[in-house]
């Protein structure tokens, strides 16, 4: 290449969500040369008889025709319209970008830290999320139904794994002082500790964040969590509840960490109901 040429001006359009042109295409015209969107499938069901009950049952199936980015050429328009003609598909989701990402998001609810500037102040919140665009979208609402005036997101991370817990509330004895009722302010403490069930001898480590004034009220309140997560699970029975309340609780370790607060799993597992199914 001569380093003394010159550079030919850059008049090509830059490629991105706003200058794509996205929709469903009926008619095989209308997508020669364009790009497959979304994952193109034709779908069935299927009646098999079932050799244990003795019935009939129907069984969904699919088959994938085109991967999303794939360019829609003389051969794979004679598939689709061999496709639409059978009453397999309808129609095809079409774009005129070539785009081969496909956004997942995690399966399940992880920890999340997400940082904003709310009035003057940064907040930092711990909730659950299975990707940034969730977390967002939940730090948001909560923070508009909890907090007043402006406030714009500066900052967001995947959280160490753990498990946030809410400690139960002491109840005000009225025959305590003022000074007794106030005792030391709580802090958010992230609390890691060693289980290990007597009956196997094995050991797990947990980490756990929750708003308390000490690592000892810290190691009550994870003990008690963990007695009630294993007495309330519908997927254990009686004797495995049993084997897995027999255990010896040990703090590892123990630090403050700064949080203005975290938002119960509650909150987020309403988002989770409602994801985009392409996101799933």
């Amino acid at each position: 290449m001569n380093a003394n040429a010159t550079p030919e001006p850059l008049d090509q359009e830059v490629q991105t969500r706003y200058s794509e042109l996205r929709g469903l295409a009926y008619l095989p015209e209308d997508m020669l040369g364009l790009y497959v969107a979304a994952p193109l499938k034709r779908k069935w069901s299927q009646e098999l008889f079932d050799d244990e009950t003795g019935e009939v049952i129907s069984v969904d199936r699919s088959e994938l025709i085109a991967a999303a980015g794939t360019k829609i050429d003389d051969d794979l328009l004679t598939r689709i319209q061999f496709h639409l003609q059978a009453g397999d598909i309808t129609c095809v989701e079409v774009t005129n970008q070539l785009r081969l990402g496909e956004e997942r998001a995690a399966y399940g609810l992880i920890p999340w830290s997400v940082t904003a500037l709310i009035g003057k102040k940064r907040r930092k919140l711990l909730l659950y999320a299975d990707s940034a665009r969730m977390a967002l979208d939940v730090a948001k609402d909560w923070i508009e139904l909890n907090c007043s005036g402006p406030f714009h997101i500066v900052g967001l991370k995947m959280f160490d794994h753990c498990v946030f817990i809410k400690e139960p509330q002491k109840e005000v004895d009225p025959n305590e002082s003022a000074e007794e009722q106030d005792g030391e302010a709580p802090e958010f403490y992230k609390v890691e500790v060693a289980l290990r069930y007597r009956d196997t001898g094995t050991t797990r480590n947990d980490t756990f964040v929750l708003l308390t004034k000490d690592v000892d009220t810290a190691a009550t309140a994870i003990h008690d969590w963990i007695v009630h997560d294993v007495r309330n699970n519908p997927d254990l029975d009686d004797a495995q509840k049993a084997a897995a309340l027999d255990f010896d609780l040990t703090v590892i370790s123990g630090v403050t960490i700064p949080c203005y607060g975290f938002i119960e799993r509650e909150f987020s597992e309403v988002y989770y109901a409602h994801r985009p199914n392409g996101l799933e």
